[in-house]
């Protein structure tokens, strides 16, 4: 559902046309790119890709990943998201 104005910083997540949780512009990007790698950590390994020596990003992959995986449950749990074993 993306950002609003008021608050650019967070995306919200929702389904049926209902705003379940905003989340980090971050984590969104994750979760609408995830589809495309075969795992999380893939996710995230193409996320910091050409961005490993950006000074502006506050985070390495571990803390990427781990800022990811903290909103997995709340993901799962919204039917936004499932796991899946490789």
């Amino acid at each position: 559902m993306g950002n609003t104005r008021e608050s650019p910083e967070y995306f919200r997540i929702g389904r049926d046309g209902n705003v379940l949780f905003h989340v980090l512009s971050e984590v969104y990007t994750l979760w609408g790119l995830s589809h495309n790698n075969k795992s999380m950590w893939d996710s995230v390994g193409e996320f910091f890709r050409g961005l490993d020596q950006d000074p502006v990003i506050p985070y390495d992959r571990a803390g990427l990943g781990s800022i990811f995986a903290a909103a997995i449950p709340l993901l799962v749990a919204g039917r936004c998201a499932y796991l899946q074993p490789l």
